[in-house]
């Protein structure tokens, strides 16, 4: 077992290659605080409790983004257990990128000293939550934003106020627990894809 403590998730993938020699700089603070900081991005406004994933699961993904003509990449190794969620986020090379904990209601995470002022890893935890959290927990926790959400198998919906499209989740294997997956945040106008690596189911 790893033991671990986004502005947008992107400015963090592209922070990736700034990182090779790096300092953590490490907060701790309530979980709320954490994810509604910053920005207008469609995020969850607090991260939902592990046990709602309904399973104890280790997995390791490599996250590829998109803006506008810039493209990079990461591997993040994830641990889910009933009351804790842990992620890692590594370059390529296997540099130390963030580390993230959700735990008893608070969120620590650690980022490098090189990494940009405004990232913030938790937005990653809030995309990972909205691609593979059931669906009436995503649906509960957003409608207080007045967001709704539609699930149809192979594609999740984040509909704003006026029913404009926000995000797009897309299921490349739909019917895997941790299926492969596109996420396209449109008011943020980034793509991201995942690929899951490895799944281990814990015991």
């Amino acid at each position: 077992m790893f033991k671990l403590g986004r502005q947008t998730f992107l400015a963090l993938v592209l922070a990736a290659s700034l990182v090779a020699c790096q300092s953590a700089d490490q907060t701790r603070r309530p979980a709320g605080e954490a994810l509604g900081e910053q920005g207008s991005m469609v995020r969850l406004p607090n991260p939902l409790p592990p046990y709602q994933f309904g399973s104890a699961l280790s997995l390791t993904q490599t996250v590829s983004g998109q803006y506008a003509d810039r493209q990079d990449r990461m591997v993040v190794e994830i641990e889910i257990e009933r009351n804790a969620l842990r992620m890692i986020g590594l370059t390529p090379m296997g540099i130390k990128i963030f580390s993230l904990s959700y735990d008893n209601g608070e969120v620590e995470q650690s980022v490098g000293k090189m990494v940009p002022d405004g990232v913030n890893p938790s937005y990653i935890l809030s995309d990972f939550q909205l691609t593979y959290w059931p669906i009436t927990d995503v649906r509960n926790a957003l409608a207080q934003q007045k967001y709704s959400v539609s699930d149809t198998g192979d594609r999740r919906i984040v509909l704003g106020p006026s029913g404009e499209i926000l995000v797009e989740i897309i299921y490349l294997q739909p019917l895997k627990r941790w299926s492969d997956v596109e996420l396209i945040h449109h008011e943020a106008g980034y793509t991201m894809s995942v690929k899951t690596n490895r799944a281990e189911v814990l015991r």
